[in-house]
């Protein structure tokens, strides 16, 4: 689950990466981000026992506490979209190159610049390399 965060704050994370700044439309992505690791946090111990929900003496949720693990780990989850993102630059740099000349790319154009391009593999991580081959 942690990965499908990160994979959605990719989106913000390019848009910083190209135009120095991050959009209103990825606003969405953070509720979303914030969902995932909320859930996970709260139902699953992600963290140890200090996120997982639990009441005080008057029945009432500590949610402090949650909200600095859950920002820790969106943090954690945008660095490691940046650092996808920067290590498989020269791929995304010439998507994004061709598709403003172009202004269209077909699967054939965007699997002929990947192909064309070796791309890095992240952390012995193949899921994300995966899912920029699958492009297309």
């Amino acid at each position: 689950m942690e990965h499908k965060a990160t994979w959605i704050l990719g989106g913000r994370a390019a848009t910083e990466m190209v135009y120095g700044i991050s959009d209103a439309g990825s606003n969405s992505d953070l509720q979303k981000a914030y969902d995932i690791i909320w859930d996970i946090t709260a139902s699953q111990a992600m963290s140890g026992f200090e996120g997982f929900e639990r009441m005080d003496h008057m029945g009432n949720t500590l949610d402090a506490q949650r909200d600095v693990i859950i920002a820790s780990h969106m943090e954690k989850c945008y660095k490691k979209a940046k650092k996808i993102l920067a290590d498989n630059w020269p791929v995304l740099k010439a998507l994004l190159d061709t598709l403003r000349k172009e202004k269209i790319l077909t699967s054939k154009d965007i699997r002929k610049i990947i192909d064309a391009i070796v791309v890095k593999p992240v952390d012995g991580q193949k899921e994300e390399d995966d899912l920029i081959r699958r492009v297309g």
